[in-house]
């Protein structure tokens, strides 16, 4: 029989307030609106909970891995000027690039 939620169920860190039909995922399966421990709002479908896939919000879940997020975008639009730099100094000083 599948497990039922009800709001006060605590997952890991994460304790079940209210059930968000508004942001329920294509697939039909019941979203849930999550309070963890430190505070922060998480939003996950039903059976991540109760698979125990989500334990967490996504700033504590980082702190616990080690990772430190940066602004994505910046950091790939950084590695994009770089690899441009990168090819065209390669470019000037291969000798076997031809340009005809």
């Amino acid at each position: 029989m599948a497990k039922v939620i009800i709001i006060g169920d605590v997952f890991g860190e994460l304790t079940a307030v209210r059930y968000d039909s508004a942001s329920e995922s294509r697939s039909g399966k019941s979203s849930w609106v999550c309070v963890c421990t430190c505070g922060n709002n998480h939003v996950t479908d039903a059976p991540r909970l109760i698979k125990g896939i989500s334990k967490m919000c996504r700033p504590c879940s980082d702190v616990m891995s080690g990772i430190t997020r940066r602004n994505e975008f910046s950091s790939r639009t950084h590695k994009k000027e770089y690899n441009a730099w990168s090819m065209m100094k390669n470019r000037c000083n291969n000798e076997k690039y031809y340009l005809f």
